[in-house]
């Protein structure tokens, strides 16, 4: 199968393996050890994509809407959850809610979530006013009338 359960490793034991998978990913690719770069930028944005919409089985829509951050969990109870720019979390606890996720994974990533000025939803900086605030965020509309 070529579904992202099947190729990524979400089963006990393996949680450092998802952490520098996460950390992969929020550093846009490149092994955070090796410094390779592993993933090209259009993996890096389908996988965070697909996780942030997917990753959490029928959670995922909540999920996305008061976390927004990709994340990927497995009936083992593992969870990895990356943040963009910053690192990755990866933890594993194998109590599972009604759609799959652990229990205290998810727990644990609004906790620290909470307690963080840095981990925090991804869309936060959309905020109007800010926006506002910077000329340089000005939208300008350019229309093709050649067509």
């Amino acid at each position: 199968s070529s579904g992202i359960n099947a190729e990524w490793p979400l089963r006990p034991g393996n949680t450092e393996t998802l952490a520098v998978v996460g950390g992969t990913l929020a550093n846009g690719g490149r092994n955070i050890f090796t410094h390779d770069q592993v993933f090209t930028a259009d993996t890096v944005r389908n996988m965070c994509s697909l996780m942030l919409m997917c990753g959490m089985y029928n959670y995922s829509g909540r999920w996305a809407f008061e976390v927004g951050l990709p994340a990927k969990s497995g009936v083992s109870g593992a969870i990895l959850v990356v943040i963009p720019k910053l690192g990755a979390l990866a933890m594993w606890a194998p109590l599972l809610d009604t759609y799959g996720n652990s229990v205290k994974g998810t727990k644990f990533t609004r906790i620290v979530q909470e307690r963080s000025d840095t981990i925090t939803h991804m869309f936060r900086n959309l905020n109007a006013e800010r926006i506002q605030k910077r000329k340089k965020y000005r939208l300008r509309l350019c229309v093709d009338t050649t067509a």
